[in-house]
């Protein structure tokens, strides 16, 4: 090696095999195949989901993480207000009862963890899971329908991108998120606002109204936007600059947090103070509102497509009725109140008029002079007559100024008709020269007369032809295009299908001209059980085209039915699922037995679920003890008159069904003397019916109860029944009850503010009881002031003399004789 010689060696070198040492055996990464230390940036702070147990039965399998799952969105939203966190918290407990609400929570609360931990790899499988068990129950619920009413159209908007591509298009909906102000917070606390509407509510109590003033607040800062839009040349269009504000979406975290605000809930403590200015409204009427202002007033949404005329008078016909209802605030002297009942009225006014002059949607007029009525009661009301003032109220709660003109206009066709009263002799002179005016010969003949009516306003053409009959009114309708579809919103107010052959005949014309079944406002079903046997032995239509034909008749009112039993089933489908008919406030339904047998109310019963449903007629119907299913409960509604003629009711489920009317004024049962069939469900004791009425004690005014069968052995307790003035019964017994050999231990409470009492048989069968009823009417002057009236019937016994003397007694009170030689008043 010294001398720079390669070694002589025979033998190479020979080397172990190289082992790792026992410390390094034991460490999980191999030498190289771990990265050099680094800081790794922390991730979003979320709650790990941890594992609860729950005491209670979920009414679908909770696997892997589900109960983890909902425990997080369950501690979600921390930060809220005491009142919001607290009603949120009940209402998604009770989710926890209701198999669809609870797996919609589920699938929220997933979508929730995803976007605030920004990561999906610890739910990933069970929302997979729950995802998959949602497709199977649409399924299986789309496979076992049997009404073509019940239908899911499912609408697939194609959105051009031009050529980005896919990641490119992610990418730029989530930098969305970045730059709209807000940012995160607004999506993850409008996020975890979804499952109120998932969750059943409570029957127990009614809606409340709203403070306004949030949804209003949004709506000044968006009309402060397209304000101060850029010109139309600037990069961002005026939608895109709301978005990236923040605007929309506050309005609709406003929306939905007002939305909660009206819910029931147990502890009113919890819940916000309204506005001390007035400006209160039902959710749905605000809603609607609102969503009508930045559609048709400020233009936002969907600037190029109308809406669909049978959506618009749907949701203006609840406008409408909503405004009704709070027609008290006109008389109530607030001003602030006022003058956002009439903000709502405009602008549903403002959208009709929009809607008519730019689709010539003829179908809206019956609803346009609905809104005419409400602006011309306000009008009255306020002493406001000038545009002048009128626009200083708009401003005053939200209005733009580059609407001014439209508005302006809209004021005019509204309230400037309703100063001329087409009445009497003047009615009769304009339609002799509207004779003169029509022309029947072609324009371009020397001569020729013009028809100078086509120059006047399609309202006031209306008007005109409401005061003519029908006969002249078809004649009308076949000068033109024009006429013929101005004198459909008035021929086919009115519609009567007195044989099953019109129906069908009418079901086919509406089916080719759907908007006019908008102009129907009262429909009377008169089927002959006779009549309709042979023709459904032919064919099954018209059994299942009922329902869907007047389902197309957005304005309808009043709705009366008498058909055979066989449309049972089809007519339900009407009530039992979403309303179409949200105009109705009228209804009788009777359906024809051919033996004459009570008709099943459950296959109707959620008629009484209606919202805007003022009277309701029931005819020969029964119901058991059934009722409505939990979930089905419904909350206030505006029934005010309840009729049930000859019907085999439950009394128990008529508690049930009483629950519901926020103000129920009268109630009649009647029922034959000798019924036939006989009766399986009602009670044989009228205690029972009024213990049933005690739900609607508070506003009840007649009560009707003619059902000779019923009896009692005790009086019946009536101070509870504050604003009760009339009552009519069969005998003086059901009010004081019948003597039996115990002692009584009860005597009758007569309504404080009873005024009117009739007994429709006679007087005198029962000597105790008439004994009670002499002292009764000795004592009115201190139990009963108000009454005026005592009806009673005289047929062979008179009326007994301890009775008479009492009422001598009572200078107040009239007695009004049914019956005898010949009805007499007061006899001696």
């Amino acid at each position: 090696m010294h001398d720079m010689q390669e070694p002589a060696a025979g033998l190479s070198c020979g080397f172990a095999a190289p082992s790792l040492p026992l410390r390094e055996r034991r460490k999980s990464y191999l030498p190289g195949e771990q990265q050099p230390w680094a800081l790794i940036a922390k991730s979003t702070p979320v709650a790990p989901p941890q594992p609860i147990s729950v005491c209670y039965p979920c009414p679908i399998e909770m696997p892997l993480k589900s109960m983890e799952l909902l425990h997080y969105f369950h501690k979600a939203g921390g930060n809220d207000e005491l009142a919001l966190r607290c009603k949120r918290q009940n209402l998604l407990a009770s989710s926890m009862h209701h198999p669809d609400a609870l797996r919609n929570t589920l699938l929220i609360a997933g979508f929730h963890y995803i976007v605030n931990a920004g990561r999906s790899s610890d739910f990933k499988p069970t929302l997979l899971l729950h995802k998959i068990e949602t497709i199977r129950s649409v399924n299986k619920w789309l496979q076992l329908s049997d009404s073509k009413a019940y239908a899911i159209r499912v609408r697939f908007e194609l959105v051009d991108v031009g050529e980005e591509a896919p990641p490119e298009v992610m990418a730029a909906m989530h930098d969305r998120y970045k730059v709209e102000a807000g940012g995160m917070d607004l999506k993850l606390r409008s996020m975890e606002m979804i499952p109120y509407f998932f969750a059943p509510l409570s029957s127990m109590r009614g809606f409340c109204d709203i403070d306004a003033s949030p949804m209003i607040k949004c709506l000044l800062s968006m009309t402060e936007i397209c304000q101060l839009r850029a010109p139309a040349t600037d990069e961002k269009p005026v939608q895109q600059i709301v978005w990236l504000e923040g605007a929309a979406v506050k309005w609709i975290l406003a929306a939905i947090e007002t939305h909660v605000e009206s819910m029931p809930w147990q502890d009113d403590r919890t819940r916000k103070e309204t506005s001390p200015g007035g400006m209160k409204s039902s959710w749905s009427g605000l809603f609607i509102a609102t969503q009508l202002y930045v559609h048709q007033v400020l233009g936002l949404w969907i600037l190029d497509a109308p809406l669909e005329v049978k959506f618009h008078s749907h949701i203006l016909a609840y406008l409408s009725w909503d405004l009704a209802r709070g027609e008290s605030c006109l008389e109530a002297g607030s001003t602030v109140a006022s003058n956002f009942w009439f903000w709502k009225a405009f602008v549903g006014a403002f959208s009709l008029a929009r809607h008519i002059e730019t689709d010539h949607a003829v179908a809206l007029y019956p609803l346009r002079r609905q809104f005419v009525r409400l602006l011309y009661k306000w009008s009255e009301a306020t002493g406001i007559k000038t545009w002048k003032e009128a626009r200083e109220i708009l401003i005053g709660i939200v209005w733009p100024k580059s609407a001014f003109t439209h508005a302006h206009t809209t004021w005019l066709h509204c309230l400037s008709p309703n100063k001329v009263h087409l009445k009497g002799a003047i009615v009769k002179s304009i339609l002799y020269r509207v004779t003169d005016m029509v022309a029947i010969h072609p324009v371009h003949q020397p001569g020729a007369p013009i028809d100078l009516l086509a120059r006047c306003p399609d309202l006031l053409i209306v008007s005109i032809l409401e005061t003519l009959p029908k006969h002249d009114l078809c004649s009308v309708s076949r000068l033109n295009k024009r006429y013929h579809a101005l004198a459909d919103a008035v021929l086919y107010n009115t519609v009567q299908w007195l044989k099953p052959e019109l129906h069908l005949i009418f079901s086919q014309s509406l089916s080719r001209r759907p908007r006019r079944g908008s102009a129907i406002e009262e429909v009377k079903l008169a089927y002959p059980a006779s009549e309709i046997t042979r023709l459904i032995s032919d064919t099954l239509e018209p059994m299942s085209s009922v329902s869907q034909t007047i389902s197309t008749m957005s304005n309808l009112k009043t709705l009366d039915i008498a058909v055979p039993v066989g449309l049972l089933h089809s007519i339900g489908n009407l009530f039992n699922g979403p309303f179409d008919l949200a105009c109705l406030q009228s209804c009788t339904l009777f359906y024809q037995d051919e033996d004459d047998q009570y008709w099943d109310l459950q296959e109707n019963i959620h008629i009484f679920t209606h919202p805007t449903l003022e009277t309701l007629v029931i005819k020969r119907a029964k119901l058991d003890d059934r009722g409505f299913e939990p979930i089905e409960r419904p909350h206030n509604t505006a029934l005010k008159t309840l009729h049930l003629i000859e019907c085999d009711i439950n009394d128990d489920t008529l508690s049930d069904v009483l629950m519901f009317p926020e103000a129920l004024k009268e109630f009649v049962l009647t029922q034959r003397e000798e019924p036939e069939p006989e009766l399986e469900e009602s009670s044989s004791s009228i205690r029972d019916y009024m213990m049933a009425l005690k739900e609607q004690c508070h506003s009840l005014e007649t009560i009707t109860i003619d059902f000779p069968m019923l009896a009692s052995g005790r009086a019946l307790a009536l101070r509870e029944f504050v604003k009760l003035k009339t009552l009519r019964l069969n005998w003086d017994y059901q009010l004081f009850g019948k003597s039996t050999k115990k002692p009584r231990l009860h005597s009758v409470g007569l309504p404080p503010e009873l005024e009117t009492l009739e007994f429709f048989n006679p007087l005198g069968t029962d000597e105790e009881v008439t004994d009670l009823l002499a002292n009764a009417i000795q004592s009115l002057h201190i139990t009963c002031r108000k009454m005026k009236e005592l009806i009673v019937l005289v047929e062979e016994a008179e009326i007994p003399k301890e009775v008479l003397e009492a009422i001598k007694s009572q200078s107040q009170l009239h007695l009004s004789v049914i019956g005898g030689e010949e009805d007499r008043d007061d006899p001696e």
